[in-house]
């Protein structure tokens, strides 16, 4: 990686880890903030749409020997150039997808 691409990278980090708005990381926390009700919209939206493709099924007791898969909400707000939030986005993702992300992600960021 070039020393300019790592300066970048490096300012943009900072910005994002000295900003007064960081993302939260559970809905609990996204429940406190003052623009709850559009995450809300968005999470419904979200659910609409995985029902709408049938992604769910009946509910059944899970077998002892089963391990449920785990899922987690993520959150995104989509920015313009001059740094407004245009859209928010909320997916529900399963848990080893998330991990199998960071390793990608890992991989792509670090040289």
């Amino acid at each position: 990686m070039r020393l300019s691409s790592m300066i970048y990278v490096f300012l943009v980090a900072t910005e994002i880890i000295t900003s007064d708005d960081i993302e939260p990381y559970s809905v609990d926390e996204y429940q406190r903030r003052d623009d709850w009700p559009k995450w809300k919209e968005t999470i419904q939206v979200d659910l609409n749409s995985l029902t709408k493709r049938d992604v769910f099924g009946p509910v059944v007791p899970t077998p002892p020997h089963v391990k449920p898969e785990e899922f987690k909400w993520v959150f995104i707000r989509k920015r313009n150039e001059k740094n407004e939030i245009v859209r928010y986005k909320a997916r529900l993702v399963a848990q080893d997808f998330l991990n199998a992300l960071r390793l990608i992600t890992r991989s792509c960021i670090l040289p």
